[in-house]
């Protein structure tokens, strides 16, 4: 399947071209998932892992069962406590996630 650096959502009567290097983070929310960019919040029917289909990976990785985040925002992780810090936002590390978090970054001992 080819894959674009871009997502094509549609919102009502339009349809949005949002770049991948927009998205602030994903959040689901039962039947809905948002697209969170710095302007704007794009909403549609979808699940979580059906939406994580068509993202680049290891360029977006989910962090718990809500949250799949841009791997580039992150700023830093709170290992003591589980969170992951990005230049606005924090969010908890779910332990099943956790492996496939740090298998997408390349830490240095």
């Amino acid at each position: 399947m080819r894959r674009f650096d871009f997502l094509f959502i549609r919102q009502k009567n339009h349809i949005f071209k949002v770049p991948h290097n927009d998205i602030c983070c994903i959040r689901s929310e039962g039947n809905y998932c948002h697209v969170i960019t710095s302007n704007q919040t794009y909403s549609f029917k979808s699940s979580l892992s059906k939406l994580m289909e068509t993202l680049p990976k290891p360029e977006f990785v989910q962090v718990n069962r809500n949250y799949v985040i841009p791997i580039k925002t992150i700023d830093q992780i709170n290992l003591s406590e589980n969170m992951v810090l990005t230049g606005k936002e924090s969010f908890q590390i779910g332990g099943r996630y956790r492996d496939q978090l740090f298998d997408s970054m390349k830490v240095l001992p």
